[in-house]
């Protein structure tokens, strides 16, 4: 069996009695009277010394749990829990932390134009779904006149845009167009239409 020199850390073959590199012996000697010992020896054959096996193996073990409880103590690990909202139809996922504003619920018919949106806001962002639609006229990607880049989120084909105080994706499902509005890009990768 291999093992290395305790004192260089080079390759040692189980035979030889001295390290090729710094000469060092590789036999294990009693401590207390340099006797030589076997390597599974509990007691010195020459004055009874207990020969206690080390315990840095567990000092280690132990620094290296002590070190994690640390880092979680210092960067706790945040799970992000997640709520169910419906605006119209459809039904997102949203960020636990985040409650409705029930001021800014809008639901309108406007010369047969249905507009329903919701919002909500935690301490620094806000996200807002709202949903058009119209019983009397079709709608689609491209009688919507979208403007914005053509992404796939939420499993559907549409327009992905920037404005200076948000960021917004928006999609047609079933004659109705949905856009989600976030303050923070990230945001709109969190949410998911359930």
């Amino acid at each position: 069996m291999a093992k290395f020199c305790k004192n260089c850390g080079a390759y040692i073959s189980e035979n030889d009695a001295f390290c090729t590199d710094c000469g060092k012996s590789t036999l294990k000697t009693c401590p207390k009277c340099r006797e030589q010992l076997t390597a599974h020896s509990k007691f010195c054959p020459n004055c009874g010394y207990e020969i206690k096996s080390s315990r840095l193996p567990i000092i280690i073990a132990a620094l290296a749990v002590i070190a994690i409880v640390a880092a979680i103590a210092i960067f706790p690990i945040t799970i992000t829990s997640m709520q169910e909202v419906q605006v119209d139809t459809f039904s997102f996922n949203i960020p636990n932390n985040f409650e409705e504003d029930l001021a800014s619920t809008i639901d309108e018919n406007d010369n047969g134009i249905i507009t329903k949106s919701k919002c909500w806001n935690d301490s620094t962002d806000f996200i807002q779904i709202e949903v058009l639609y119209s019983k009397n006229s079709r709608i689609n990607l491209e009688n919507a006149n979208m403007e914005g880049r053509a992404e796939n989120l939420f499993g559907y084909d549409g327009y992905y845009n920037e404005f200076s105080d948000a960021y917004s994706f928006s999609f047609v499902d079933n004659n109705k167009l949905c856009t989600v509005y976030t303050s923070n890009q990230d945001l709109l990768t969190e949410i998911e239409l359930v």
